[in-house]
């Protein structure tokens, strides 16, 4: 019979992936989840440059999990290099502290001497005395059930050391991120000191806030709307620095784009965000000189998207462009119209004898098409003729004022169609009649050379009868008419205004006289001599 041990005393985990360990994977998945996270969320305009930041932050993630400095894991480094850069580099006490009065206390193991080994009794040629078998019976069940303890303790020993093995490659990598961030932003001087010599904050501040400034600080000057994107020009009232923030996506919350913008009192911006998803929306936050701050909203109830779009029977039209302005709106509509259609006509089939009339769909081209577009903004409302197969521009003065403007096109579309009509079917009767038709007949006679002639007479009898001709007509000309609505709303700002900033009252300083003494402790603390 075969035996095999099974080498239960290495420490070493299992590869559950190429040679990554689960405790690795499960590292490289949470350096993964933090590099889309980066990507996802961080506040860059530029698409590539949240790529890169992301895989910067994954590619740092792996390399701290895979990484490794002369057989060691390099968590296991950085936290050593940690340890020594955040140690205290110099002692901030007094150099009487180092001086030690009694010499130092040797370890306990130095202090216990080590125990010598019993050895056997001399019995000087006497026989020991007989001990029963009993005793050695119980002495070897106490030493197994020792044995036993020992191998269960070692066990939980080995368990609980893998348990930590596995969690340490995840938490290594978490606690190297952190002591990162704890080495940029804290100074290497505060950490060398005592925490005695460290400054101390009051629990309370008090301060008196600045007076808020009334009046708008940002405006909307125009807001143009196409199929993809959104061009929107800003007037700044004062000195600002802006946000400007597109959300898109499924849900109408996913960040698309994200900018910031200074300008200057009355300058102007022009920002073209795009338009994702459903229901967009903008968001614009200031921070004024003044240190005040603010936001500007243009929610997907405000912005015409998508533009509405409506199908005919002569035209399509699909509104492409719309802008608003202070003091007018404009836009732009496309149609596709048809060449050719078909038409219900009554039409004449069968005419003559029997006369019949059938209404039958035939297709007519369309050999003129005009229309007019109708705008209507409130009680404003202009007209413009509709160019067929191609661009109508309309411009609508309007009434200034901030809110939401309900815009209504109309269109209504008259064709002038040429139907080609079939032959028309003519039908003849011709009642019965009888002719009669005589025939003179020579026959040469059998055996002779004498021709004989005779005259014959028949009667032939036509029943009655109906004939059918073809005709050819010309084709039918016809008049079709078609209305076709488009409705839709967009944002309007109120006029732009200039912030004016109160003057502030000045403020009378107010001096306080220091008694002598109280004048030299205070230079005393500073360090100072007063003469």
């Amino acid at each position: 019979m075969h035996e095999h041990e099974v080498p239960t005393h290495m420490q070493a985990e299992d590869r559950v992936l190429l040679w990554f360990t689960f405790p690795q994977l499960i590292a490289l998945a949470v350096a993964a989840a933090l590099g889309y996270g980066v990507y996802h969320y961080a506040p860059v305009g530029s698409e590539a440059v949240r790529i890169m930041l992301g895989l910067g932050v994954a590619l740092t993630g792996v390399g701290l999990v895979a990484g490794k400095v002369g057989g060691r894991p390099l968590p296991a480094v950085l936290a050593d290099l940690l340890r020594f850069g955040l140690g205290a580099s110099r002692f901030a006490g007094p150099v009487s502290q180092l001086a030690r009065s009694e010499p130092p206390v040797p370890p306990r193991a130095a202090q216990q001497p080590a125990s010598k080994p019993m050895r056997r009794p001399r019995t000087r040629g006497e026989r020991m005395p007989r001990i029963p078998l009993g005793w050695f019976r119980k002495r070897h069940q106490q030493r197994a059930r020792r044995q036993v303890d020992q191998a269960r303790q070692s066990v939980a020993k080995a368990l609980r050391g893998q348990r930590f093995q596995r969690w340490s490659a995840g938490l290594g990598a978490a606690a190297v991120v952190a002591a990162l961030g704890i080495v940029t932003c804290t100074p290497r001087g505060i950490v060398a000191q005592e925490p005695h010599t460290q400054p101390r904050l009051p629990e309370e501040i008090e301060f008196d806030p600045e007076p808020l400034i009334d009046g708008r600080r940002l405006f909307i000057e125009r807001l143009t709307i196409t199929p993809s994107e959104a061009t929107v020009v800003l007037r700044a009232a004062a000195d600002l620095e802006v946000d400007v923030r597109a959300f898109g996506g499924v849900n109408g919350r996913s960040l698309v784009a994200s900018r910031s913008v200074p300008l200057n009192g009355s300058e102007r911006s022009t920002q073209r965000l795009p338009l994702s998803g459903p229901d967009p929306s903008f968001t614009f936050a200031w921070l004024d000189e003044h240190l005040q701050g603010g936001a500007l909203t243009l929610s997907a109830d405000q912005l015409p998207h998508p533009l509405p779009a409506v199908e005919g029977d002569l035209c399509d039209l699909q509104l492409t462009s719309l802008e608003w302005r202070p003091s007018q709106i404009r836009g732009e509509v496309s149609s596709i119209c048809v060449a050719s259609i078909d038409d219900q006509v009554r039409l004449q089939t069968v005419a003559g004898h029997v006369n019949q009339t059938e209404t039958v769909v035939l297709s007519g081209d369309v050999r003129a098409l005009s229309g007019a577009l109708r705008v209507s903004v409130g009680s404003r409302q202009t007209s413009v003729p509709l160019v067929a197969d191609g661009t109508t521009r309309f411009q609508l003065a309007l009434e200034s004022g901030a809110g939401i403007q309900d815009v209504a096109l109309s269109a209504n579309v008259t064709a002038q169609l040429n139907i080609p009509l079939p032959d028309l079917v003519q039908l003849t009767h011709h009642p019965a009649r009888t002719e009669t038709f005589s025939e003179t007949v020579s026959f040469p006679i059998p055996d002779t050379e004498e021709v004989a002639s005779q005259t014959v007479t028949f009667t032939v009898t036509h029943p009655a009868h109906v004939r059918a001709a073809m005709v050819a007509r010309s084709p039918s000309t016809k008049s079709r008419e078609e209305r076709l609505t488009l409705t839709t709303v967009i944002a309007s700002d109120g006029p732009y205004a200039a912030l004016v900033a109160p003057e502030r009252p000045p403020t009378a300083s107010t001096q306080t006289r220091v008694p002598e003494d109280e004048l030299s402790q205070l230079f005393a603390q500073l360090g100072w001599e007063l003469n």
